[in-house]
């Protein structure tokens, strides 16, 4: 199976979509619920109920001009690879979790931005 290449994708928070160098989202995922018992003869497990989608850090170009989201603030928050053919958009209600913004004389300005998903994802 070949990879597609991430060129094209973009992401969007409180109307505000991103000039990105790279996203990484660290995934759904569901817990596990130990149902291991003393008459047990090996570990036994489930997957439990309530998934957390996780979160996403983009890398960007900082652009000045934008005014910064909130830290905290519940906005939209919506990733679409489908500039690229992708047939996915994932959306959900974020917060900012955490910023950082390198500015360098003579250089780009790039921010990392740590959004976590509130509840579901939708993928359209």
């Amino acid at each position: 199976m070949a990879s597609d290449s991430g060129t094209g994708t973009t992401l969007t928070f409180s109307g505000i979509t991103y000039e990105l160098r790279g996203v990484t989202w660290d995934g759904f995922e569901v817990p596990e619920i130990d149902l291991t018992h003393m008459a047990s003869t090996a570990r036994t497990f489930t997957a439990g109920d309530i998934p957390d989608y996780g979160a996403v850090s983009a890398a960007v170009l900082f652009d000045a001009s934008h005014a910064l989201p909130t830290m905290g603030d519940s906005q939209t928050l919506t990733i679409d690879p489908a500039a690229i053919g992708a047939t996915n958009t994932y959306t959900g209600t974020a917060f900012l979790q955490s910023m950082s913004v390198d500015i360098t004389m003579e250089g780009e300005m790039t921010a990392d931005l740590r959004f976590k998903f509130e509840g579901a994802v939708t993928k359209a």
